[in-house]
């Protein structure tokens, strides 16, 4: 073989790589005027498609980089073997996998490492052993071993060990060891640990170990082993271990072992060993283990000890049933007092402020239809 023939491959090699290398120097002068990481790298590759060793900005194909810094674009697989530098910026389209982790302004497609980073957005499959954080958003499926978080928005299937935490509005499946937290409105199935918070609403299937917490509301199926809380309503099916709790007001079903309470009211069915109480209104079927108190009941209200309203119409079983003002119907107890009757009384003691002479009070029944 002469000589010529044996240099011939050398030199194609050294044709592929210098012009990257020059083009990459000029890059360098005419955008970065600073100071930055070594930009050296070696192609193989036809344009910007090919082979790439090194730092370098745009490829298509498969790239492999020690330290990746001030990206432009990367379609294909990108290798990084340590740590990113601190602003590595542009996007990656396709693989990206880190020995420590991938990082780049958007990472599209499937990140993977011991911690996937994207300074504004992911959006595919990214899996971190450790965790996954995005600046931005996060779209997609999402699994940290220890957290996902992100600044903004989480859509999708996220999935963190410890934690899931959005600062903005999160939707889709969103489960955590320990928690599962928005800045704003959850949408979907969501499940922590210990607990479920929104810093607004909670809409679709929020389970809590400990509580689940709606800032504003929560609607939907609602379970807390402690507390189900909306800072305004809670509206669907609401189960508690201790209280079910809206600021203002709590419909259709409520199951809670202590207590459930609504600043303004509570409607449908509300069942507990404890008290049902509401600021304004009890509407439909109450059942208590001790009382049911409101200034206003509507329907059926149970309880094994007393009933209080200021105005009753329907059926109340009690104990003790008192009325302070008008009670419309009927009430069954060892003792019903109502300032005015207008219906049945049932009980040992019966007594109707507004009948007259010994109709006042009156064993077994009373009763006044005016």
């Amino acid at each position: 073989m002469s000589v010529r023939h044996a240099a011939l491959p050398a030199l194609l090699l050294l044709a592929a790589a210098t012009p990257a290398r020059a083009q990459e120097a000029e890059d360098s002068t005419e955008h970065w005027n600073r100071r930055s990481p070594a930009r050296w790298q070696f192609n193989l590759r036809a344009g910007e498609t090919g082979l790439s060793f090194g730092n370098s900005t745009r490829h298509n194909g498969l790239r492999i980089n020690l330290k990746d810094h001030r990206l432009e674009r990367i379609n294909g697989i990108n290798l990084t073997l340590w740590k990113p530098a601190d602003d590595v910026g542009g996007t990656i389209n396709g693989v990206a996998v880190g020995l420590l982790y991938p990082q780049a302004g958007t990472i599209a497609g499937i990140g993977m490492g011991p911690g996937v980073v994207a300074e504004e957005r992911l959006a595919g499959l990214s899996v971190g052993v450790l965790g996954v954080v995005s600046g931005g958003e996060a779209l997609g499926i999402t699994v940290g071993g220890l957290g996902v978080v992100t600044g903004r928005g989480l859509t999708g299937i996220n999935v963190g060990g410890l934690g899931a935490v959005a600062g903005r509005g999160m939707t889709g499946l969103n489960v955590a060891g320990l928690g599962v937290v928005a800045g704003r409105q959850m949408d979907g199935v969501n499940v922590g640990g210990l607990g479920t918070v929104a810093g607004t609403s909670l809409r679709g299937i929020s389970i809590g170990g400990l509580a689940v917490i709606g800032g504003e509301d929560a609607r939907g199926l609602n379970v807390g082993g402690l507390a189900a809380v909306g800072g305004g309503e809670l509206d669907g099916i609401h189960v508690a271990g201790l209280a079910a709790v809206a600021g203002g007001r709590i419909r259709w079903l409520s199951l809670a072992g202590l207590a459930v309470v609504g600043g303004n009211d509570v409607e449908g069915v509300a069942a507990t060993l404890g008290a049902v109480a509401a600021g304004e209104d009890v509407r439909g079927l109450a059942v208590a283990g001790f009382r049911v108190k409101a200034p206003r009941h509507t329907g059926v209200m149970a309880a094994l000890g007393y009933t209080l309203s200021r105005e009753h119409r329907g059926v109340s079983v009690a104990t003790y049933n008192e009325t302070r003002g008008p009670f419309r119907g009927l009430a069954i107890g060892l003792v019903n007092n109502a300032r005015e009757l207008h219906g049945v009384q049932i009980g040992l003691v019966n007594i109707a402020r507004n009948n007259r002479g010994l109709a006042r009070v009156l064993p077994l029944i009373n009763l006044h239809f005016e």
